[in-house]
């Protein structure tokens, strides 16, 4: 499945398409014409979305992808080890916190304007969909009845639990209107004030530092796209984490150490952007974006270099 955040569209009526696969251009390689096969599932899966990719399609691995993929809406972060990510970014709460004990609040991106009382519920789903216990996995019936109660209007939902298709029934969930606690806790938010210059200030600064982080996170994984595809021959050996990653292309692919040396410190940038405490970025990040520039500008072009001398070689 290639379900990621970025191949679902939607229409004026929010209804959600899933645009691309992958298993088109996965029978492409191997020659099967036939549609989504066993024997193309490897080629379809993307990193991160897939459960095992020798694993063939059935319910449970679609459930994973599912859950994966509303994880990375929640919290804005690349789905490879995500959960892993996600228990590093918060370890001043716990060295050895679990996913599980991580608060929703915490785990949704900044600035998104997450209602607590829904990233609780999406976290929760994302815990049932990526179980390891596949017979548990929450079904994606039960989900979709689940994500529909929580967009209407005053709405809740009960806690989801593992059904069947078979076993739903049209009113599973039911939705409730807010209680009188909610209205009242409402009344107490503080009123909207006037921005001020010093706010419109801090508002740009932010928004320019956000803008620098997913251009930084996004060079990064353009990057490393295009050395995957340069050392694909070797695909089936190479680590799944991006640091040995980096060393095996270096030690073993013939990656030169000027490419490894910038591309660590990428690596290390990008982490920073990812990282819920603000600090991390300003001790680990680019010291500007000029800097910023300049550095992916050579990477590129280093890039650039090790790609035309194959395609001579």
């Amino acid at each position: 499945m290639r379900g990621r955040p970025a191949n679902i569209l939607l229409d004026e009526q929010l209804n959600a398409f899933l645009g691309d696969t992958g298993f088109a251009k996965a029978a492409q390689k191997s020659g099967d014409r036939s549609g989504a096969t066993t024997s193309v599932w490897g080629g379809a899966g993307s990193p991160g979305y897939c459960e095992d990719a020798l694993r063939p399609p059935d319910a449970q691995t679609e459930a994973y992808a599912v859950g994966v993929t509303l994880l990375v809406v929640l919290t804005g972060r690349d789905p490879v080890d995500i959960k892993e990510v996600c228990c590093e970014a918060c370890e001043d709460i716990d060295e050895d916190i679990r996913f599980e004990d991580i608060p929703a609040e915490r785990l949704a991106q900044a600035g998104a304007g997450w209602p607590a009382e829904v990233a609780g519920k999406i976290k929760q789903c994302c815990s049932q969909l990526t179980t390891e216990r596949r017979a548990k996995r929450l079904a994606l019936a039960t989900l979709l009845q689940s994500l529909r109660a929580l967009i209407e209007p005053g709405g809740s939902v009960q806690t989801a639990t593992a059904a069947s298709v078979g076993d739903l029934a049209p009113a599973t969930l039911q939705t409730a209107a807010s209680t009188p606690l909610s209205l009242q806790v409402r009344r107490m938010r503080p009123a909207a004030t006037p921005t001020s210059q010093t706010d419109a200030a801090e508002a740009a600064a932010a928004a320019a530092e956000a803008s620098l982080k997913r251009n930084v996170a996004g060079a990064f994984h353009n990057i490393i796209d295009r050395l995957d595809k340069l050392y694909e021959s070797r695909a089936a050996d190479t680590p799944r984490d991006f640091e040995p990653r980096l060393r095996f292309w270096r030690d073993e692919c013939g990656l030169p150490a000027e490419a490894h040396s910038q591309l660590q410190k990428l690596r290390i940038w990008r982490n920073a952007s990812d990282h819920a405490y603000g600090g991390q970025w300003q001790r680990k990040g680019p010291p500007s974006a000029q800097a910023a520039s300049e550095h992916l500008a050579a990477l590129w072009s280093t890039v650039d270099r090790l790609c035309a001398w194959q395609v001579g070689a």
